[in-house]
């Protein structure tokens, strides 16, 4: 619960609080007086939302706890301001923001159940009410956090502004104490909360456009430049936003101190002091430092463009190492399966994904895994053969592990090694392969035609989409096996020897196959 707030004020006829001076309630006329004490708890909203007591205070208006009052289900209820809901502009942009954030589906976002007007013209928006603590009370805690958390938290803090900018709306008021961390297992789960200022870009005439330039809305200390001055915002300006957030996460504190109008000021004009200058215990890589400079620069021209170019230079500066704890259990799960049995291979591909899950469950679902971690299977001959492959491995896992079968299949599998030995015939690398085609023969030569680089890069590009499916439509904890294998599969450069790219062909022809399967 939050203490009332002073210089604020209240109407007693309608509950609207006030945060600018008015002499009278601008929704129905009355007096108000200076809050001391909130009017609003104990009411009950719409018929249906009890309000139990009020938990924060916004840039647009103040949430509270609030119980359904036939299902006993908690709910955040969020209530305007007077001085906004007062506003034409405003209670229409409202109407249509709030319908548009109804819409919004995302394991990253608070969903949006219910909206409306009171019949004293109070403005008020219901969300689910999310358990867990907020970045702001984590750091306070903790103290700042080591910087490949800090950076897993960010990336999926980015998924879910990359779901609310695909609706057109930027949250213009994105913040530390704005992002609950819930817990799905061991796994840390960011959402993000308050969408109570949302914005919608005007389109049409003018009269149409019900947002007005010249209005301030959000956190100084998080604040976009641009939000600053009054200028429009777009997804760029979120994007500063959790630029901020990213550093305070590592820094444990801002970049600047003092009243809001001067770290408003400071954050328009002065450099961003370094991570490590805020904070000499703080260890962060130049890679991350620098990738933190981008997201935070004072024009938006010279951000990342997007949500996804955030989660994509967040792999790119996560990618290169595992944290030592990692090593360590990776290494204990490695030594299981160091000596397998013949017909194991199903067995080190599961062992595989058990690996990758367990490495997103701490926060390093982007590390590559060696290429060791590819069971050695028959080499199949074209896509085709691969798609076969996946299947048939599939059915080899349901089979007893002495079947006949079984041991037919190992006979065959050495008898087809002693021959390929003997055989080897050489490889040649054509200088246009066709589209991808990693074993093709050639009439004349009965050679085998390496893959381009071209055709290789096309298809990681096409696994790397199939991820970004099942992460959007699972979460990052579905997709963190399939993308620890993506990352383990070598990249293709013209130096790269034509045996080695028939590899990689095979490896990234395999996971499209079991991505497809998982969509």
């Amino acid at each position: 619960m939050i203490d009332a707030i002073q210089a604020r004020l209240v109407c007693e006829s309608c509950g609207a609080i006030y945060r600018t001076d008015f002499e009278s309630c601008a929704l129905d006329g009355h007096p108000l007086r200076p809050l001391t004490e909130d009017p609003l708890i104990g009411r009950t909203i719409a018929d249906r939302y009890n309000i139990e007591e009020c938990v924060s205070e916004g840039a647009m208006g103040r949430v509270y706890l609030a119980t359904h009052t036939r299902m006993s289900k908690r709910f955040a209820l969020k209530i305007l301001f007077g001085e906004h809901a007062s506003q034409k502009r405003t209670r229409l942009r409202f109407k249509r923001e709030a319908e548009a954030a109804s819409r919004l589906e995302h394991p990253n976002l608070v969903s949006v159940v219910d909206f409306g007007e009171t019949p004293s013209r109070l403005l008020y928006l219901v969300m689910d009410y999310i358990e867990g603590d907020t970045l702001g009370s984590i750091i306070a805690q903790e103290g700042p956090l080591e910087q490949f958390r800090a950076l897993r938290l960010v990336r999926e803090i980015a998924r879910g502004l990359r779901h609310l900018h695909s609706r057109e709306l930027v949250h213009r008021d994105l913040k530390l104490d704005n992002v609950i961390v819930t817990k799905d297992g061991d796994v840390e789960v960011p959402k993000i909360v308050d969408l109570g200022v949302a914005f919608l870009p005007p389109t049409g005439t003018d009269e149409e456009k019900l947002t007005k330039q010249g209005t301030i809305v959000g956190t100084p200390a998080f604040m976009a430049p641009e939000q600053a001055f009054g200028d429009e915002v777009d997804p760029r300006s979120d994007i500063f936003s959790l630029g901020m957030v990213l550093y305070h996460l590592l820094a444990g504190r801002g970049p600047f101190e003092g009243t809001a109008v001067e770290v408003i000021k400071q954050n328009v004009t002065d450099p961003f002091p370094p991570i490590e200058e805020r904070n000499p215990d703080a260890h962060v890589s130049p890679d991350v430092q620098k990738f933190l400079d981008r997201m935070i620069e004072k024009h938006a021209a010279d951000r990342y463009e997007s949500a996804q170019e955030v989660i994509d230079a967040i792999d790119r500066v996560r990618q290169p190492s595992l944290a030592p704890a990692a090593v360590a259990t990776y290494s204990s799960l490695r030594a299981e399966v160091a000596e397998p049995p013949p017909s194991s291979g199903k067995r080190r591909a599961l062992v595989g994904a058990a690996i990758g899950v367990l490495l997103a469950g701490i926060g390093l679902g982007g590390w590559a895994l060696t290429k060791d971690e590819v069971p050695a299977e028959p080499e199949p001959q074209s896509l085709a053969e691969m798609v076969e492959l996946e299947d048939e491995l599939e059915s080899r896992s349901k089979e007893p592990q002495n079947s006949p079968t079984r041991k037919v299949r190992r006979r065959r599998a050495r008898q087809q090694k002693k021959k390929a030995a003997s055989e080897r015939p050489e490889v040649a690398a054509a200088e246009a392969a066709p589209a991808f085609a990693p074993l093709q023969k050639t009439a004349a030569a009965k050679t085998r035609v390496a893959p381009s680089v071209a055709s290789l890069t096309e298809l990681s590009g096409e696994c790397a989409e199939l991820i970004q499916r099942i992460e959007d439509r699972h979460g990052s904890v579905a997709a963190g096996p399939f993308r620890v294998r993506h990352l383990g599969i070598a990249t293709p450069t013209a130096s790269t020897p034509p045996e080695e790219l028939h590899q990689i062909g095979r490896q990234l022809a395999r996971l499209q196959s079991t991505l497809e399967k998982r969509l």
